[in-house]
């Protein structure tokens, strides 16, 4: 009887976890916005138990798919990237058991004077990050915000975009300590101690 009642005890503990049931992918819902062009998925086995519980199980080795190219690519890793305003599901499979989540994308932030950019389209980089700004992104966010007279310059320890238009000068910063949209005035006076912004 001993024996019956152990052998019944051991076939429950190894029923008790019977997964992985699905796939879970996290962050859930995710919104990539302008200035964070990617997030970063993970998945991992969820188990029901016979006691109704559901462990996570670790880090999965799967394969990603997104369902809509267009809007939101996705690595080998699970990294997600913006490609344009919109939504995609992104799948995580993993032999027969799958899971997904949601992304929202929105390309277009409004720089504060009249102008709305696309940066999957046409990324500005970070600000405050010259190594990530550049002439070209410089450039183009100038002639986005007015199509005035655009010009190059050096202003301090930095390179900059000059744009005057409307009797007003604005400056983007692609090189040395600022990086980014940095001033707004009405001449064109190198700025100083000016916290680069997506402008």
């Amino acid at each position: 009887m001993r024996l019956v009642c152990l052998l019944l005890i051991l076939a429950g503990v190894l029923t008790a976890q019977r997964g992985p049931v699905r796939v879970q992918v996290t962050p859930q819902n995710s919104n990539i916005v302008a200035g964070s062009p990617n997030v970063q998925l993970v998945a991992r086995e969820i188990f029901f138990t016979d006691l109704g519980k559901q462990p996570t199980g670790p880090a999965l080795t799967v394969t990603w798919s997104s369902n809509n190219m267009a809007v939101a690519t996705v690595s080998a890793s699970g990294l997600v990237t913006g490609q344009a305003t919109g939504s995609a599901v992104i799948t995580a499979a993993s032999g027969p058991f799958q899971g997904s989540t949601s992304v929202a994308v929105d390309c277009s932030h409004f720089n504060g004077v009249g102008q709305t950019y696309d940066d999957c389209v046409d990324p500005l980089g970070t600000p405050g990050t010259a190594t990530t700004y550049n002439l070209t992104m410089a450039m183009d966010a100038a002639a986005s915000w007015g199509a005035g007279t655009v010009s190059v310059r050096t202003c301090g320890t930095s390179n900059t975009v000059v744009d005057i238009f409307g009797g007003m000068c604005s400056e983007w910063a692609y090189s040395g300590p600022l990086a980014g949209h940095v001033s707004l005035s009405g001449s064109c006076t190198c700025p100083t101690n000016v916290s680069p912004s997506w402008q």
